[in-house]
């Protein structure tokens, strides 16, 4: 391939035997029968492939392996590709554009796409880094960035880069941060509960609750007790046995919650008639603030007592 003649961001029409698929998609991305059926079928359907391929100047192809992979079978004359010369030489771009491409894919796990987050966030990390000290070369010190309202700089924290890759993979930032402590520690053997969140048992958070509260053997115990049940029971199994092992110390928690209220609401009373003097001044919006807060504890305490009482 010529790279002389490509325009940046122009469409090509390409034979797909120049084309083959890039090293790390192969190494990074999973392949489903499933969607490569479907694939196929559109594409016969259609006798073309719709949707573009991008790939760099040497033909490594960067997003469109499937449809590379039908259209050789199919043996169609030409796919319509998009030319990256922009990222021949930069092989963290080339690896992050992979990713992207497939961190929101449906026939992935959520295991699957939690490891694709990880390696995203550690590679925007490397080219931060990377960034800063560029910019210290050129003016002794890295270019100042843009302050929002807070005082904090844009961009500069941690948790705003990992809700933005949490929001790709259709998760909360704080379910992410779950889920990579426990695809590290199912990597790492440290943590066998972290085995029931890849194969879908748990969830994250149910194993992320298992690692922090059981110990090593009480994990093995879990997952072994897991593998024993019926494949169809598995997840319930493992749920109730996790509800099981944590009714001691949450309904300690529970106590220490009720009894911390009622010290604030003796503490409240004290207060009077500093509270009647305030609560005469409050606009009727803060009274109907105050009001359905107080109602929403009164259900809270309602539903705690009805359960008392059903025992």
């Amino acid at each position: 391939m010529e790279r002389k003649s490509i325009v940046p961001g122009e469409i090509v029409a390409r034979s797909p035997i120049e084309l083959r698929e890039h090293e790390a998609h192969a190494r990074l991305i999973p392949s489903s029968a499933n969607s490569l059926d479907e694939l196929r079928k559109s594409v016969k359907s259609e006798g073309r492939v719709r949707v573009p391929l991008v790939a760099l100047p040497d033909g490594r192809v960067l997003c469109g392996r499937d449809r590379l992979k039908v259209a050789l079978e199919l043996g169609l004359p030409s796919v319509p590709v998009e030319i990256r010369a922009d990222l021949a030489d930069d092989p963290d771009g080339q690896v992050l554009l992979i990713v992207d491409d497939n961190l929101s894919r449906k026939h992935f796990t959520e295991p699957e796409r939690v490891k694709l987050a990880a390696l995203k966030l550690e590679i925007e990390k490397k080219l931060a880094k990377a960034r800063q000290v560029e910019g210290g070369r050129r003016g002794g010190k890295a270019p100042r960035r843009k302050r929002e309202a807070s005082g904090n700089i844009s961009g500069s924290l941690p948790g705003e880069c990992r809700d933005r890759v949490a929001s790709k993979i259709g998760v909360s930032g704080r379910h992410l941060e779950k889920a990579l402590e426990v695809v590290k520690a199912a990597e790492r053997g440290t943590a066998p509960a972290a085995k029931l969140y890849l194969d879908g048992t748990l969830s994250a958070s149910g194993a992320h609750d298992a690692m922090k509260r059981l110990s090593r053997r009480e994990q093995a115990r879990l997952v072994a007790r897991v593998r024993h049940a019926p494949e169809s029971e598995r997840s319930r199994v493992a749920r109730r046995s996790l509800r099981e092992r944590s009714e001691p110390a949450t309904f300690s928690a529970v106590e220490a919650i009720l009894e911390r209220l009622a010290a604030l609401g003796a503490a409240c009373l004290r207060t009077d008639p500093g509270l009647a003097k305030a609560l005469a001044q409050a606009s009727d919006e803060q009274r109907a603030r105050l009001r359905r807060t107080l109602d929403g504890v009164g259900k809270i305490l309602d539903a705690i007592e009805v359960r008392l009482l059903e025992e």
